[in-house]
């Protein structure tokens, strides 16, 4: 980072919204550098750019010079308390949006005869919208309660035809309330210490739906099941859902949803599928101050109490912690289904034989469920 200039009592820091100039130090420089906020050299700007844990809205009008003692050095604290009353968040925007993915070539989205030239796919039918889901992060990291739905329709005869929907929020689905794991951006994933290496804590990547939004079609419903990790008391667990529609509709509801979460363990980086049967298996990394990041699976049959899921089956143990690698884990990891009988899931995940960066352990597990044949 380009730190000239930073002593200067008229260098600028652009704050958030009426995002206004400030005066700061070097040492304000270093403080800022952690929650709640970051700061970014801009390589081509007169001025560095203070961003929020949201995105923060620019107003090129607003010039107010908040005066501070050049040598003064600003606590996170006391700069969150200078700036709050000019923080304004922007309207909902799109983003870390995840496509539906089937779960069986069996079981494709249905294809309907077209309404008009527009639709038709070429052969005189047209296949539904692709269903997306995403931006979970639009609101109150601590309280929400909004997945939001866009519909993409390609149309690959007259590419200039193609449609999407939901822009800008216009599509919210509403399921139970939630917090995002770790407030959304921070690292709050606990691991066991090591006397001879600083042991961080990881990214939940709370902030997003996890890969994958499995889509499967039981020809009298539709189902898109996916998860997310969610707070749940001073750990973090698994939020799945299963959402359905009725054939040919894309009007997506809450049919079942719940959280795993049955100790204190971290439980994050999940991916969710099922089989033909209705079957659902979730997979997912777990770790404490007393677990070293292990590989676990739990799932649920196609007739237990909806929301549930059942105990949890170690996959493998981890035995090493993960250090010096910017507190990311994974992204991601994947449930899927084989082709070959509808029924056997495959999930890949990572983990640690030693306490080390940049060494992690692949693990590929199959199974299935005792009632699909």
């Amino acid at each position: 980072m380009n730190t000239a200039g930073a002593q200067d009592p008229q260098h600028r820091l652009l704050g958030p919204k009426p995002l206004m100039p400030v005066t700061l130090t070097f040492g304000m420089l270093q403080l800022l550098q952690g929650d709640p906020f970051s700061v970014r050299y801009m390589e081509n700007a007169p001025s560095l750019n203070m961003v929020g844990e949201n995105v923060w809205e620019y107003d090129a009008s607003e010039h107010d010079l908040i005066k501070l003692d050049p040598h003064e050095v600003l606590s996170i604290q006391q700069a969150a308390e200078l700036l709050e009353p000019y923080i304004r968040p922007l309207p909902p925007f799109d983003d870390s949006m995840l496509p539906a993915d089937l779960d069986s070539a069996r079981a494709a989205a249905p294809r309907q005869p077209a309404r008009n030239a527009d639709d038709d796919d070429g052969d005189g039918r047209a296949t539904q919208p692709q269903v997306i889901l995403g931006s979970i992060d639009n609101f109150d990291p601590s309280n929400s309660n909004t997945v939001f739905m866009y519909l993409f329709h390609p149309n690959f005869k007259n590419p200039g035809k193609s449609s999407f929907k939901g822009a800008g929020g216009t599509m919210p689905i509403t399921v139970a309330p939630f917090a995002l794991a770790c407030g959304g951006f921070g690292s709050c994933i606990e691991q066991p210490s090591d006397p001879n290496f600083f042991i961080p804590p990881l990214d939940s990547l709370g902030d997003r739906l996890m890969y994958r939004l499995a889509y499967r079609n039981f020809g009298d419903h539709q189902s898109w099941v996916v998860n997310h990790s969610v707070n749940v008391g001073s750990s973090v667990g698994e939020r799945f859902y299963e959402f359905r529609a009725p054939p040919g509709s894309t009007s997506l509801g809450v049919f079942q949803q719940g959280t795993f979460a049955p100790d204190s363990t971290f439980r994050w980086m999940g991916s969710i599928a099922q089989d033909k049967m209705g079957n659902m298996a979730l997979g997912y990394s777990a770790s404490s101050k007393r677990l070293f990041p292990s590989i676990f699976i739990t799932g649920r049959n196609a007739g237990d109490a909806p929301g549930s899921l059942a105990q949890e089956i170690p996959v493998v143990f981890g035995t090493g912690s993960q250090v010096d690698t910017v507190s990311r884990w994974g992204d991601y990891t994947s449930m899927a289904i084989d082709a070959a009988d509808d029924c056997t899931f495959w999930y890949t995940n990572q983990y640690y034989s030693v306490t080390d960066a940049f060494a992690w352990s692949t693990r590929l597990a199959s199974f299935r469920f005792d009632n699909c044949r």
